[in-house]
């Protein structure tokens, strides 16, 4: 995850709600998953919490969450290790609404995306047009009058993300632009 905004993009079939996670293998005998998860922001996996299975969206409740180095769950109507081995490939979903509650100060990559970006000084760069992620931070992809810049999503860069406005305002670092 990037500092300030969440890895999720919250992609779904449905705009009403997000993925957070995919269904990677059974774990043991007692209907546990394995995760590959779409996003940090791990309270939405709450026991307790609900989440849509498939492009069905079946709605489930998480029942149990381990936030190991392979995260694992378990959720309602999934018992057994055959069960379990159903669900591999399957996406789960949260309702984005529901999400926005668990931001804490960070944005989810569709928030981010179609954003306007202009320096300090207001110089305009463009619009978002995407989200790189690398493991040192993410990198917001902007479109412009100046071509294709990528910008650095880490401190001191970023230095403000105003979405009723519909801009992100950044201090680029000393050779960024072609023409530094």
């Amino acid at each position: 995850m990037c500092p300030r905004n969440s890895r999720s993009g919250l992609d779904s079939p449905d705009s009403r709600f997000g993925a957070i996670a995919m269904i990677r293998g059974a774990f043991g005998l007692h209907g546990w998953v394995h995760l590959e998860l779409a996003t940090d922001v791990l309270s939405l996996l709450e026991p307790g919490r609900q989440v849509f299975a498939g492009d069905d969206l079946d709605e489930r409740r998480i029942l149990e969450f381990a936030s190991t180095g392979k995260p694992r769950l378990l959720i309602s109507g999934c018992t057994s290790r055959e069960e379990a081995r159903l669900l591999n490939g399957t996406v789960l979903y949260v309702e984005r609404a529901e999400a926005m509650l668990h931001l804490d100060g960070r944005y989810f990559q569709f928030q981010i995306e179609g954003l306007k970006v202009q320096t300090e000084a207001g110089e305009q760069l463009g619009t978002v047009t995407g989200i790189v992620q690398t493991p040192a931070n993410d990198v917001y992809e902007v479109t412009g009058p100046l071509g294709e810049i990528l910008i650095p999503v880490a401190d001191g860069v970023i230095r403000d993300i105003d979405l009723e406005a519909g801009k992100i305002v950044v201090d680029l670092p000393a050779g960024l632009l072609a023409e530094d």
